[in-house]
């Protein structure tokens, strides 16, 4: 499974994150839901009194902001119109 995002992969607060799921199967498999989970992480980092001579101390913070799980009915998400639930081998 592949994420290509339409922009670049670093995102502000309040941007829209667009992309396109692709999902590559080497063989028919059979599957009846479907759940993707979203992570927003930040990393932050900078130096607090660098001084002349880097005196100063380096901070480098790791956030986990948000975590979704989207639930999804797969046939309907791989194949609109397919009506079974055995996804075909191929690229979606």
């Amino acid at each position: 499974m592949r994420i290509i995002l339409d922009d670049n992969d670093i995102y502000l607060a309040g941007q829209a994150v667009c992309g396109t799921i692709v999902v590559d199967l080497v063989a028919d498999v059979p599957l009846s839901e479907c759940a993707l989970t979203l992570n927003a992480v930040a990393n932050v980092g900078w130096t607090e009194n660098p001084g002349l001579r880097d005196e100063g101390r380096s901070v480098n913070v790791h956030r986990k902001l948000l975590e979704v799980i989207y639930e999804l009915e797969a046939c309907k998400f791989f194949l609109p119109s397919f009506s079974s639930s055995i996804i075909k081998k191929g690229t979606h």
